[in-house]
């Protein structure tokens, strides 16, 4: 159709691109190897299927190769949203280049720290034909045709990725045992944004349920080492299942987070054009009460009945970090502003995991993070890995702002205490599935 951007694969040429000065060169390759990371692309369709195997068996080999293996790996997989794509420019692509890139450089400095070998990090750039017409204004007519679309990938061929993955992770477990190290040292992060969240969660809610339900009287266990949804577009009583199971059990002292959703407050595609499409969509729809329908017609993160956890932002910098906002007013890209960062995340981590074995048993809970400043809001279990998150519009400023520094610095701090840990610092983080 004239006026729309292509239903395509962007990358289609599947040898690995060794970047060098000129990054373009790589513009329709689906495997990126940049200096300290590898990014890969793995494209679907209108209909949810792969649009090219290869890019699933490229990685795949790629993650268990003997190499791979002998470092371990840090793998961040990232599924985009609305009004994105896997073009080269695209602006999540270019915003999850500079993540890996941070990620890496965190790895190599706690590695040179702790006088072990650094892990490889590799990212997995899931995506889908999230903008199907090209400019601003029409495109943002597109959000419905667009969240269908989301559901139906979501229901594709995104879980066998996913569990391809999570299958590379146990492959990484059983070479670590078989070398004397019981706490694999292989962390699988999973993020989804707008309806890339939705699409996350339609792939893996079952999966999540399942495995959440199988384990009772076990440390429970999901997806990986942590699932993180911002600002997803989907109903809050798609989440009342997993909710409820999880308010029904009790947790191991210093349990970390398992699956968070952040949503900021001044979202307005899932906070206001959200519940009123939501409603000429269900307004035939039978539901048992008044809660019901609404938890049918919001968001996930605008349900304040289900919301267990704040994110704020705050004046007064905790000691632990660097005040992220003497560095606003410099580029957060400057090589040196970038190490402080980073080094500081790991200075204050040992200090963190000491202040999370004291304080997280407590209802009503708070962890600062620099500025930032996570909040239990006494409505589930202190220890509940499941956290709906509501954030301050200073931190994520409107449904795109996922990369606004203070939320970047915040989610790379929150990484590195749920699940970048050590194998001689194990014990208190998340160490995904290990299977015997």
């Amino acid at each position: 159709m004239s006026g729309c951007v292509s239903h395509k694969e962007y990358r289609t040429a599947h040898k690995t691109c060794i970047v060098k000065q000129q990054e373009t060169l790589c513009e329709s390759s689906s495997q990126e190897q940049h200096d300290g990371y590898l990014l890969n692309f793995v494209e679907f369709d209108d209909q949810g299927l792969l649009w090219d195997r290869e890019q699933l068996t490229n990685v795949v080999n790629t993650l268990r190769s003997q190499e791979y293996l002998d470092s371990g790996v840090i793998m961040i997989v990232f599924v985009h949203g609305w009004q994105h794509n896997a073009s080269f420019d695209d602006p999540n692509v270019i915003e999850f280049r500079k993540m890996l890139r941070r990620v890496h450089k965190l790895e190599y400095l706690a590695a040179k720290q702790e006088k072990r070998s650094t892990r490889k990090v590799a990212g997995i750039f899931a995506s889908w034909r999230g903008r199907s017409v090209p400019g601003d204004v029409i495109s943002n007519l597109t959000f419905w045709d667009r969240k269908n679309v989301a559901n139906t990938v979501g229901h594709g061929a995104v879980t066998e990725l996913l569990l391809q993955l999570e299958n590379v992770q146990i492959a990484h477990f059983d070479a670590d045992k078989k070398k004397g190290k019981h706490n694999g040292q292989t962390r699988l992060i999973l993020v989804g944004h707008s309806f890339g969240g939705q699409i996350v969660y339609s792939a893996l809610s079952q999966v999540l349920l399942d495995r959440f339900l199988d384990l009772e009287g076990e440390p429970p266990q999901t997806f990986g080492d942590l699932v993180i949804l911002v600002n997803p577009a989907f109903e809050a009583g798609r989440y009342a299942p997993l909710r409820d199971a999880s308010l029904q059990r009790k947790y191991p002292a210093g349990q970390l987070p398992l699956v968070t959703i952040f949503t900021s407050k001044n979202d307005g595609a899932t906070g206001t054009a959200f519940p009123i499409g939501r409603w000429f969509s269900t307004m035939f729809e039978q539901t048992r009460d008044d809660v019901e329908e609404k938890a049918n017609r919001t968001a996930i993160g605008h349900f304040k009945p289900f919301v267990s956890h704040s994110l704020t932002w705050e004046k007064e910098a905790s000691a632990l970090t660097v005040p992220i906002a003497e560095d606003k007013k410099r580029s957060l890209e400057d090589e040196s502003i970038e190490l402080k960062h980073i080094e500081n995340d790991l200075s204050a981590l040992p200090a963190l995991q000491k202040e999370w074995s004291q304080k997280s048993s407590q209802n009503g809970w708070a962890l600062d993070f620099g500025n930032v400043k996570l909040t239990h809001l006494k409505t589930t279990d202190p220890l509940n890995p499941f956290y709906n998150v509501e954030v301050d519009s200073a931190i994520i400023d409107g449904h795109s702002g996922i990369w606004k520094p203070e939320f970047a610095n915040f989610l790379r701090q929150f990484i590195v205490f749920s699940v970048l840990v050590t194998e001689n610092s194990s014990e208190t983080g998340n160490t995904g599935l290990h299977k015997e």
